[in-house]
Formats: structure tokens, sequence, C-alpha cells
């Protein structure tokens, strides 16, 4: 049989007030097992765990801490898009949507012309095989078109850099 006690006789427990008590159960430090209902054991071992972690630092240490942290991730991703390893997510789906659209657009240019000029075959499955054929070359040329405007893109980028 679990042993349960009331918001107030736990604060009072641990020492601390009862608006502390909550602002540690919205961070997920405690846990309630019902409304106004806590397990007095449990709820010292997290508030004991939370304590040792945070290692007393004063919050306005720990707002430090964590600011420094942040502008040092916004340092490296400032960095790594300089670099041009990140990139913004509208550039990338713009730059997405384009290649989508050339790809499209080659297929339905030269597919039909190029399927248009296959001798016709006399059984079906041969067909299936030659149309297969005229599809992989088409992707083939458009992957090494890709490519090529990557070369092209990435010394471009390259010469920019100083």
């Amino acid at each position: 049989m679990a042993v349960e006690c009331s918001t107030a006789e736990l604060a009072k427990y641990l020492n601390i007030t009862q608006k502390q008590l909550r602002t540690l159960e919205q961070n997920g430090v405690l846990k309630r097992i019902a409304h106004n209902r806590w397990n007095p054991t449990q709820c010292a071992h997290l508030f004991i765990k939370h304590l040792q972690e945070s290692r007393g630092k004063s919050n306005l240490e720990a707002y430090r801490e964590q600011h420094m942290k942040a502008k040092a991730e916004m340092a490296e991703m400032s960095a790594a898009l300089m670099a041009g390893e990140l990139g913004y997510v509208e550039e990338i789906r713009q730059d997405y949507e384009d290649e989508v659209l050339q790809i499209r657009t080659t297929l339905l240019t030269n597919l039909p012309r190029v399927l248009s000029l296959l001798p016709q075959s006399k059984t079906t499955r041969a067909r299936e095989n030659e149309y297969r054929n005229a599809v992989r070359k088409e992707l083939h040329a458009i992957s090494r078109d890709r490519s090529k405007k990557q070369t092209r893109r990435s010394k471009i980028t390259a010469e920019q850099d100083p």
C-alpha cells in the first residue's frame, strides 16, 4: 500500500512553498498520483535528484549558462551556413521543386520522342523491356546533367569564398 499525502503536506515535507511545488510539477520534476495526492517518498527522491543536477546553481547562473550555450549553438550554425553546410529551408525547398520540375519536363519532352523511334517488338514483354531501358537511359542522362550542374555550382561557390 502506497503512502500518500496532500499538496500542503508535501510542500511542508520538502520545505518549499506550494507554488514552488506546482512549478516543479509543471517542469516535469515531480509527479502527482492524483488530484492533491502525492507519493512523498518518490517526490523526495525526485526532488533530491533535481537539486543534485542543479548543483546549487542560482537561477541567474543557470540562465547565464543556458544563454551561453544558445549563443555557441547559434555561432556554430552561422559558421556552418557560411561554409555552405547548412541552408535555409525555403531555398532548399525551392531547389528541390526546381529539380523535380526539370526532371518532369525532361521526361515529358524526351521520352515520347525516344519511345516513338523504338522498333515495335512482337511481344509485350520485349516492348516493356525496351520502354524500361529507354526510361533508364533518360534518367541516367538527367542524373549526369544534375551532377555537372552541382560541380559547376560548387566551383562558383569556391570562387566566391575569400
